[in-house]
Formats: structure tokens, sequence, C-alpha cells
């Protein structure tokens, strides 16, 4: 599968040579990105930034908003696969650290399906699957990064499809950008119920 060409392939067409007037050609562009990701992906929402941090940086403030009216406000994330500040951070593929950083004040578990760096350390199947009960059973949100997995680098287009998972938030970053500016949120369920001048920063 392209996934490039099937994601970008109207933007091509305008690199061809369809003309569009100046102010309209990245709302255009925006537009059809993330309608192709919206239905490619069974999203509900999606939402077209210009680098994967500020991708990043929208999911956290889904994440606030969905902790304000479903969690009386409780804004407590756990970071399993790189360290995030103002999060909880436990070691990589260690169910039993995860389960014990869980409390109370616990509204979301961010997971990388391949921690980068130095060294490249992939989540088991069985740990992606535990983390997705988790949130299951404590009725939090799963926040998959996969700025470096996303878009068809692993086998299928997201990497939650190859592990039998879904979560509410997706971030995605370099896989999608290619050469432009682009990165993309997609959001499921509760966790779309938003408007978007509740999570961009004016």
């Amino acid at each position: 599968m392209n996934v490039f060409k099937l994601l970008f392939g109207r933007l091509e067409q305008n690199d061809a040579g369809i003309e569009l007037e100046p102010e309209s050609a990245d709302a255009y562009a925006g537009l059809s990105l993330g309608e192709r990701l919206r239905c490619s992906t069974a999203s509900d929402q999606v939402l077209i930034v210009e680098t994967a941090a500020e991708a990043r940086e929208v999911a956290i403030r889904l994440t606030s908003t969905w902790g304000q009216e479903h969690r009386r406000g409780a804004f407590g994330i756990i970071s399993s696969g790189s360290c995030r500040p103002n999060a909880i951070n436990v070691p990589f593929n260690d169910l039993a650290a995860l389960h014990a950083a869980v409390d109370a004040q616990t509204v979301a578990i961010i997971l990388e399906p391949i921690r980068g760096g130095h060294e490249s350390l992939a989540a088991t199947r069985a740990y992606f699957q535990g983390v997705a009960q988790l949130c299951r059973e404590l009725k939090i949100l799963l926040i998959l990064d996969e700025t470096l997995t996303g878009m068809g680098r692993r086998e299928t287009l997201l990497c939650e499809t190859c592990c039998g998972i879904r979560a509410d938030i997706i971030v995605l970053g370099c896989a999608v950008e290619g050469s432009r500016p682009v990165a993309a949120v997609l959001a499921r369920s509760t966790a779309s119920s938003h408007e978007r001048r509740d999570v961009v920063a004016a």
C-alpha cells in the first residue's frame, strides 16, 4: 500500500497544476488529508497541525478537557515509552510498574509502540493488550504516540491494528508528513467531543 500517495493524492494533483486561490490552498490541503485520515482510521475527529510536538500538545489538552468533564478535574498522565514532563514515567514493557503507578488522579496512559532513541525497543503484543485492558477496566484514555510507527511502518496503517487494540487518541508525526510540515491528532469516542477552540491555543 502506498500510504503517502493514498493520503496526499489530491495534494499531488495540486502540485501537478490544479490552480487554487492562495488563501484556500492550506485549507484545501488540510481538509483533504484530514478527511482521508478520518475515514481510513475510523476516527471521529482529526486535527491537522504542523509538527509532532504540536500534535502531542493537542492530545494533552484533549486529555485535560476529558478529565475535567469525566473525572472531576483529575489530570494524571502515565507515560510508557519515553520521559515526558508533568507525567509519571514508567519502565517500558513493564505491566506491573504500570499498574502500580495508576491512581485516582490518572486519566490517561500514553504509550509509544516503539521507543525511539539510541536503541529502538518495541512494545510487546502482550504489553499492548495489557495496557488497553487496564484503560478499559479503569475507564481512562489510551493515547498512542505513533509518530514513529504510524502510516504503514508496521505492516498496517496504524500500529494499533496489528496489536489488536483501539486507542482513544493517536498522535501522528514524521510518518505522515513526508516533505510537508504536517502532523495530526486522531480522536475517537468521548475523547473527540470537544470543539477545536477547546484544544488549540488562541
